[in-house]
């Protein structure tokens, strides 16, 4: 608004109020179904009405999704998406608030790589599955107390849920993501800096003579450079100065009295 105020043009009520809730909506519509699922409310505080209002909203969707070329009743599969989705909206939007507040953006975090595909963080993979298990037992309480209504929304909630996560996630994947971050939080691999190809060993590594002193990395690497092992050449014998010198191999005995 106020770079468009610069530029001289005029921001209508309407467009306002339209860019504020696609901007906002995400947040609160997310919050406020989670706190419908999670808090136990009871007809004297909730309204049937609070759940009526939204079948104008999922009658326009529908009618949407037929105008591009799906069927009507994608409009509950992407209801049961959005409850996957409520732990990715939430964490973002607390995100752009903090951001806002401190002015600093957050650390972009590194998920682990499996074949094929990028594993979610933990919380995200294990939260869906909570919040059925959660309306399934909200869902026999308001049953046991005749609270109809909350008995029809926890039974839509835990049945689109369980539908989306074996739709768009999978038991199996959901597992393997699982158990990839558990086992991510256990080993941690080891970086090394990059080193150059070759050196002579350290002043630490030789002794006072010149020779290998630090048998520990001898012992453990089978060599004293932690990079590369050295080249050593064979030793060359000439028995005698008329004939050529002959090469012998590392393992063979080298004495004056054989002959060459």
């Amino acid at each position: 608004m106020r770079r468009r105020r610069d530029r001289g043009e005029r921001t209508g009520i309407s467009e306002l109020l339209l860019r504020l809730n696609y901007m906002a909506s995400v947040f609160w519509s997310s919050l406020f179904v989670l706190c419908l699922m999670v808090v136990p409310f009871s007809g004297h505080l909730v309204s049937p009405l609070t759940y009526v209002i939204a079948i104008p909203y999922f009658v326009a969707m529908a009618v949407d999704l037929r105008y591009c070329g799906y069927k009507s009743l994608d409009a509950l599969r992407i209801y049961g998406f959005n409850l996957l989705l409520l732990p990715v909206n939430l964490a973002g939007s607390l995100s752009s608030v903090v951001q806002a507040l401190t002015g600093s953006k957050g650390r972009f975090m590194r998920t682990p790589k499996v074949r094929n595909r990028t594993v979610p963080a933990f919380i995200y993979v294990v939260l869906p599955y909570l919040l059925v298990a959660f309306s399934g037992y909200t869902f026999w309480r308001a049953y046991n107390d005749h609270e109809w209504t909350n008995v029809a929304f926890a039974g839509i909630n835990a049945i689109l849920g369980l539908y989306a996560i074996v739709a768009f996630i999978g038991i199996r994947h959901s597992l393997v993501d699982i158990w990839v971050n558990v086992v991510s939080w256990l080993y941690k691999p080891q970086r090394h800096a990059p080193a150059p190809a070759r050196r002579p060993p350290s002043e630490q590594q030789l002794g006072a003579d010149g020779e290998v002193s630090n048998w520990e990395l001898v012992l453990y690497l089978g060599f004293a450079d932690r990079r590369r092992a050295p080249r050593v050449k064979p030793p060359v014998v000439a028995a005698d100065p008329d004939r050529p010198a002959v090469t012998l191999p590392l393992a063979a005995p080298v004495s004056g009295d054989e002959p060459a």
